[in-house]
């Protein structure tokens, strides 16, 4: 397997003390360099990822154990946790396609 790098979010808070999302919580994403992620906001390190977003989207993040289901797109997006956890670090964002 080979790890394809692909957008991360600015940092979420450290290890001792992470950000915890449950599901049913609204998330906001905007796009941004520099700035720290925190549980109800998630800043997406690259430029023009989130105009790609459709409604209906799930985004996974880390390793797919806290998932957001995207509600609104456009400059800023938002987006409903289905599946809640820990997050910390700089993880890694995946997203799959609603068809």
């Amino acid at each position: 397997m080979v790890d394809i790098p692909g957008p991360r979010s600015g940092p979420a808070p450290s290890v001792r003390r992470p950000s915890h999302s449950r599901s049913g919580d609204e998330i906001e994403l905007s796009e941004g360099f520099d700035a720290a992620s925190t549980a109800s906001h998630i800043v997406v390190e690259r430029l023009h990822v989130l105009a790609q977003l459709s409604v209906g989207d799930m985004i996974h993040i880390g390793d797919g154990g806290v998932s957001l289901l995207v509600e609104q797109t456009g400059k800023k997006a938002r987006a409903r946790v289905t599946s809640g956890g820990a997050v910390m670090g700089k993880p890694g964002l995946s997203c799959r396609r609603h068809y």
